[in-house]
């Protein structure tokens, strides 16, 4: 009983399914004792954990960089050129997994997160299809903003904002605020005379600054006090950062 209860709990709080069974494979000596293991995850759940989780987060979703799954993404599949774009983005047509293995997660991924978007008649994505579509090579910006476009002249989805991408502006200034009380709200208006006018600083060398700052490749009088601000930001939190310092040229 104590062991189901546990088994139970485990579950609850990883959202792993538990089996029990005599020679578990979880590595944990009490745990072998217990005689739990961990169910087997399906073969197109480990190739979505191997190749598209690290960006899109285990449940669809992850930094505020990157595109949604969850809940967004099957309004792609309603218009053909919105389904070609889904096989044609660099990162699926140029992956090196099957034509076979990338439909498959592609359908997984759909049913997955954004089962309730996708039209009634969704046909899922073959082998053959992939293995043509992703062939091709998009200007992918242009193209999601001709397909948002289409969708919202169609009716096929309640807004352009539904799917639009974070504004990378909008999240540097979100981080600038901690750099803001030495260089100024604007960039410019350093509270000390000895430090830097950043506002309108090209983005290539605020990224290539702050990491150095960050890596501790950077030595000088303020190195410590930019290492610890660079320091906990994320390569996507200083490019936006980066993105931001550069408009700050534009708000003279």
């Amino acid at each position: 009983m104590r062991q189901r209860q546990f088994a139970f709990a485990l579950a609850s709080i990883t959202g792993i399914g538990l089996a029990v069974a005599a020679g578990g494979n979880v590595p944990d000596a009490v745990t072998r004792r217990s005689g739990l293991t961990l169910a087997p995850m399906p073969r197109v759940a480990q190739l979505y954990a191997s190749n598209c989780q690290g960006c899109h987060g285990e449940s669809g979703s992850s930094a505020a960089e990157i595109p949604t799954l969850a809940g967004k993404v099957g309004y792609f599949t309603r218009i053909p050129e919105g389904r070609r774009y889904l096989v044609q983005v660099p990162n699926v047509a140029l992956n090196a997994n099957s034509d076979a293995d990338v439909a498959a997660v592609l359908n997984w991924v759909l049913a997955t997160y954004s089962r309730a978007q996708l039209p009634p008649d969704f046909k899922p994505y073959s082998a053959s299809e992939v293995g043509e579509l992703r062939q091709a090579r998009i200007d992918v910006v242009a193209s999601r903003r001709r397909i948002i476009g289409a969708l919202v002249a169609a009716g096929q989805v309640p807004s352009a904002a539904a799917l639009a991408l974070p504004d990378p502006v909008a999240l540097g200034r979100e981080k600038f605020v901690q750099c803001a009380p030495c260089h100024g709200a604007d960039g410019r208006s350093s509270v000390v005379p000895q430090y830097p006018k950043i506002g309108g600083q090209t983005a290539v060398y605020v990224v290539n600054a702050l990491k150095a700052y960050r890596d501790g490749r950077r030595q000088g009088t303020y190195a410590a006090i930019m290492a610890s601000v660079a320091r906990p930001l994320s390569d996507a939190d200083i490019d936006n950062l980066a993105v931001y310092v550069e408009s700050l040229d534009t708000m003279k």
